[in-house]
């Protein structure tokens, strides 16, 4: 039927060890890479996908190594199990590697294509699935001179007419960064390149997937959305360079958190991707994420461009990587709120990632201190249709401030700097805090709201819990015939220790969870995404500094799906309670349980339920 919804799975360099002896092995988790491509068909048995598609690096041997063909074997017998009809386009390491790739190995002939048609099918070939046109493409064979090369290039251009949806998958991604960057390893080469982003725009392909990197990036190109998917097997440890923090097991190598395929769900009008982290088991894989109810601050750097190293596979150049795994957790958390500082706008490679979240439905909110200059209402009127609301900061009385918001082309919520006092002994903090305390003092300086004034800003600090101070913001800001957006803040420690108490940090998640799904009318933010693990005040967040679940994002992902079918309308704050170091959700207070770390559904009582929550 036409546009009927349905899933589909990609998957990508399984790269499936011979059985026995391995010559190649060189790692410790090379001996995981069948058992984490055995979970993969497991987790899909349990999902039941239409279909599923293998991006290609079936297995780690190549096409001129003795045991090619019994290493292919191993990969058959293990893929085969697939609970769904399983298509294959071909990676390096089953034809042969791209042409002038300078590393060394073989270059795709058609030999070893001969190879792949007997086990796997042709290397490039089409088919319909409920009104969706599914495309494979040999990307090895590209710019190769070959005379298969020439005859693919016909039936593509051939093969994408006529169409209304179209989704193409290729082992080589057309570019990691920019759609001009110079020829790497990790990119199609032109004239082949411009060649498929010219048919990619003028056919209006609406998702491209592709392998090889290992790793999750996102680009759009016209109408197209282009992902790579990681590994089932292992990460490129090169790509460790994107993270400023020491790499993970094995040189990056074995990044468990990583590792996974996609679950894409096909609707009318548009799809959205799954990552499921198939080796860490970091969340239920049975559980789809759902929209959180809450949003975050993106305080640190949420893409991050580095320049690789020349090296390794690359001997001969750098090359330019974006660290996208921060944009990644988002999907996988559901989170569909975020707020940046203004400055970001002004940034061209943060503003065109901010341009593409929100063409992907993420609301954005903007904030800015202080009364702003001419720059700052330019990016505001420039990016008004991109924002949400603006978030204005006062650093002057609050009357000024209201003046300002004259000139305001989009809706405003009001904050305030509390810069503090002197405490006890003298003690000074340089430290500023933004956003009204419920029952602020300066909360009395408001007079009549001006027209753009849509709301009030408020903070809550550790030590007030979320369900009261939300209630409280909301009623403070009511009085005055406004909104409330309410941020609140993770727990932590003094200026110079550490606060890595991941329990603490997970309870207030989700009592911040629970709460702001209780008031969908009050806009709540977590500060912060990540890690803050130098300077002042290092503590942790939903993320570490790689980018992977931390105990609060577990925690989040697998509350979204309970909120979103149980939405509490009454919640008893003096129920959130830990104990025995547990976090659980009793509805009725007799069982069964949802275990908030795992996901799973758990029919013996806990020692004490850490979250309890009355929905009646």
């Amino acid at each position: 039927m036409q546009n009927e919804p349905f899933t589909f799975a990609v998957l990508a360099d399984t790269h499936i060890r011979p059985p026995g002896r391995d010559e190649q092995a060189g790692y410790p988790s090379d001996a995981l890479h069948n058992a984490r491509a055995r979970r993969v068909v497991e987790i899909l048995r349990q999902r039941s996908p239409r279909l599923a598609v293998h991006l290609g690096d079936l297995t780690h041997s190549l096409p001129a190594l003795g045991r090619f063909e019994e290493t292919m074997g191993a990969a058959r017998e293990i893929l085969g199990a697939m609970p769904c009809p399983l298509h294959v386009a071909p990676g390096n390491h089953d034809v042969g590697d791209k042409p002038g790739a300078l590393v060394a190995a073989p270059v795709a002939d058609e030999a070893s294509h001969a190879v792949f048609q007997r086990l796997w099918g042709d290397p490039w070939r089409s088919f319909d699935c409920k009104g969706c046109h599914f495309v494979l493409l040999d990307s090895p064979l590209l710019n190769s001179g070959l005379a298969m090369e020439a005859r693919m290039r016909v039936w593509l251009e051939q093969d994408l007419v006529g169409h209304e949806r179209i989704f193409l998958f290729s082992h080589y991604p057309p570019f990691l960064l920019e759609p001009n960057e110079p020829a790497h390893y990790d990119n199609i080469a032109e004239p082949a390149r411009s060649w498929l982003l010219a048919l990619l725009r003028r056919h209006r392909v609406e998702g491209v997937f592709c392998g090889h990197v290992h790793g999750f990036g996102y680009q759009r190109y016209g109408p197209t959305e282009i992902y790579n998917l990681p590994s089932t097997a292992f990460a490129r440890p090169e790509f460790s360079e994107l993270h400023p923090v020491a790499p993970a097991d094995e040189n990056g190598r074995n990044d468990v958190d990583k590792l996974g395929f996609f679950m894409v769900r096909v609707q009318p009008g548009g799809h959205q991707v799954e990552c499921v982290r198939s080796a860490s088991q970091v969340y239920a894989p049975d559980v789809a994420p759902s929209p959180s109810p809450l949003g975050v601050w993106l305080r640190g750097a949420w893409a991050r461009v580095t320049d690789l190293p020349c090296g390794d596979l690359d001997e001969f150049g750098r090359k330019l990587a974006r660290d996208d795994h921060p944009l990644l957790a988002l999907l996988d958390l559901g989170i569909r709120q975020l707020r940046v500082p203004l400055r970001d706008l002004a940034d061209p490679i943060l503003g065109e990632r901010l341009r593409l979240l929100a063409a992907r439905g993420l609301r954005i909110s903007a904030f800015s201190a202080g009364l702003p200059g001419e720059e700052q209402w330019e990016l505001l009127e420039r990016f008004c249709s991109l924002l949400e609301r603006w978030e204005l900061v006062a650093v002057v009385p609050l009357s000024s401030a209201l003046r300002a918001l004259e000139r305001a082309p989009l809706p405003v919520a009001l904050s305030r700097v509390d810069a503090g006092a002197p405490g006890q002994g003298g003690y000074f903090s340089h430290f500023p805090h933004q956003g009204f305390l419920p029952g602020d003092p300066a909360l009395g300086e408001l007079g009549a709201p001006p027209p753009r004034l849509a709301g009030l800003a408020f903070r809550l600090p550790p030590s007030l819990a979320p369900w009261e101070g939300l209630q409280r913001a909301r009623d403070a800001a009511g009085e005055r015939g406004l909104g409330a957006v309410c941020h609140v803040e993770l727990p932590r420690g003094s200026e110079r220790l550490p606060f890595t108490d991941d329990l603490a940090v997970a309870r207030r998640v989700a009592e911040a969870a629970v709460a702001a799904a209780a008031m969908p009318q009050v806009p709540v933010f977590l500060d912060g995404l990540l890690d803050k693990d130098r300077g002042y005040f290092p503590r942790h967040g939903l993320l570490d500094r790689r980018a992977n679940p931390r105990l609060a994002a577990r925690v989040l992902r697998h509350l979204g799906p309970w909120l979103a079918a149980r939405p509490p309308r009454r919640v008893a704050a003096d129920r959130f309670t830990l104990a025995g170091g547990e976090l659980v959700i009793c509805p009725s207070g007799a069982g069964p349980w949802l275990d908030l770390a795992s996901g799973r559904h758990c029919t013996e009582a806990p020692r004490a339920p850490a979250i309890l929550l009355d929905t009646v």
